[in-house]
């Protein structure tokens, strides 16, 4: 039986790469980068240092970076705050959204693993 997939359209993807990528998004976010892999996306959350929430996006390894699914009406505004703590950071940051796109697959058979991304939909 083949997968359905519903896209959607109110969710935003941003790229983080470069050498620092990892320690970067480390020392921002709510979960440790270290369980992050190509095949297992964590939920986490972006907030200012005393601890307000500020954002949540789901993260997942790409290749030599990150990709972040968030609120695509506050994606511009993700990547403004990731750009003011970026400082000497070597780090790319781009919004991907006119790019790539968020699915969502509906399959009732499937026996997969929570968290696991699938590729090329």
């Amino acid at each position: 039986m083949a997968s359905r997939a519903c896209l959607l359209p109110e969710r935003g993807i941003l790229r983080i790469s470069g050498p620092d990528a990892h320690s970067f998004l480390q020392g921002l976010l709510t979960q440790n980068m270290d369980i992050v892999g190509e095949d297992r996306a964590i939920y986490t959350l972006l907030q200012t240092p005393q601890g307000k929430f500020l954002f949540d996006l789901f993260l997942i390894k790409d290749g030599d970076g990150y990709l972040a699914d968030c609120e695509a009406a506050r994606a511009k505004e993700i990547l403004k705050r990731l750009f003011f703590y970026k400082l000497r950071a070597k780090v790319e940051l781009a919004d991907q959204s006119g790019n790539d796109a968020v699915a969502v697959l509906l399959d009732e058979g499937h026996e997969g693993t929570p968290g696991a991304a699938e590729d090329g939909l």
